[in-house]
């Protein structure tokens, strides 16, 4: 038995997909309390996903849609994961990753449940800076949603360490 697909019908289908798929991507970043990214940006950035954010094309894409809206969270949340899969032993990547990062929580805080927020807090407690990391610790206990993914018990663990640290340091500095 063969199938006979109506190629009109498919085509009709393919369109109301990528119509679907542009508008959920459009919806992603503004469901999170951030703004919605300019026409240009947005773009950029759906030329980026049609290649599934692989490749150099994929990267440039995604830069010029920051050009074009530097608050474009989303956008900088990808960059962010991309440089964070290269070889963090390698300077130049761990500080894209790290400036990807804090772009994108200076644009909207709040996109993916704080998600910029933990990843600097971690950075910075495995700096072992914690006056860097206690305000953003603070920042995702208090507002990342319990009822989303989230890393609370671990943020929490962090923020008891960095006041055991605080308190030891305070007790012994006295003596």
């Amino acid at each position: 038995m063969k199938l006979k697909i109506d190629s009109t019908k498919w085509i009709k289908a393919s369109i109301l997909l990528m119509l679907l798929f542009t508008f959920i991507n459009a919806e992603a970043q503004e469901e999170w309390g951030c703004s919605k990214p300019s026409k240009k940006a947005l773009k950029y950035y759906e030329k980026a996903q049609a290649i599934n954010f692989k490749g150099k094309d994929a990267y440039i894409n995604l830069v010029e849609a920051i050009k074009e809206d530097p608050s474009f969270a989303e956008a900088l949340s990808v960059l962010a994961y991309i440089n964070s899969k290269k070889d963090q032993t390698n300077i130049r990547n761990a500080n894209r990753t790290k400036s990807y990062h804090e772009k994108a929580r200076k644009a909207c805080a709040s996109y993916r449940n704080y998600e910029s927020s933990i990843w600097l807090a971690k950075f910075y407690y495995a700096q072992k800076d914690y006056d860097q990391t206690e305000p953003l610790l603070i920042e995702y206990i208090s507002k990342a949603n319990p009822k989303k993914t989230n890393q609370l018990e671990e943020a929490t663990t962090l923020k008891a360490q960095i006041d055991q640290y605080r308190e030891l340091f305070k007790k012994y500095s006295s003596i």
